[in-house]
């Protein structure tokens, strides 16, 4: 899997020294960012805004070979997916997913009524499902939710189908 460790705003690419070693040790391949404006305390970032931040995240996955199929965004809520698949598949050209609006799309309910009427397993059940059909279908950018890596069912299919990327924020 390759993971992507985008270290805090203060923070340069460096700050991950100490955990990439493990992860690659168990077989990821790591890229540590320093974002733009973070190369030195005293770097000028009077014009670096976050879409400098966002474009460079998608640069690095930009770089990785699209040919190899679906690429498959995960991490945790809010680090940055649905954004980063978007631009991403908008620069490769390809469709882009978000398993989220899918999952609304075929319950008709919101994931928060889903989990409120029906409960997190059947939620669960669900997202593995459509997940599974997404990967399926010709190759595409798919962002997940906050916690479809954590089921192993939702893991094994995505290590099986895509290029598995972890948004680490």
């Amino acid at each position: 899997m390759h993971i992507i460790l985008i270290p805090g705003f203060w923070l340069d690419g460096s700050s991950w020294d100490e955990v990439t070693p493990a992860l690659e040790r168990a077989g990821h391949r790591t890229h540590a960012l320093t974002l733009p404006g973070m190369e030195a305390k005293e770097a000028d970032r009077s014009g670096i805004t976050l879409r400098d931040h966002v474009d460079a995240v998608v640069g690095v996955i930009d770089a990785l070979d699209p040919a190899e199929g679906t690429v498959v965004l995960v991490g945790l809520m809010g680090a940055g997916k649905t954004t980063i698949g978007r631009r991403l598949a908008t620069r490769l050209g390809m469709r882009f997913a978000d398993a989220d609006e899918e999952i609304e799309r075929a319950a008709g309910l919101s994931v928060k009524d889903i989990f409120a009427k029906l409960g997190e397993a059947e939620f669960r059940s669900g997202e593995r499902r459509v997940i599974a059909r997404l990967l399926a279908e010709p190759p595409l950018i798919l962002a997940t939710g906050g916690g479809a890596f954590m089921d192993p069912e939702t893991r094994a299919e995505i290590k099986r189908n895509a290029i598995s990327i972890w948004l680490k924020a």
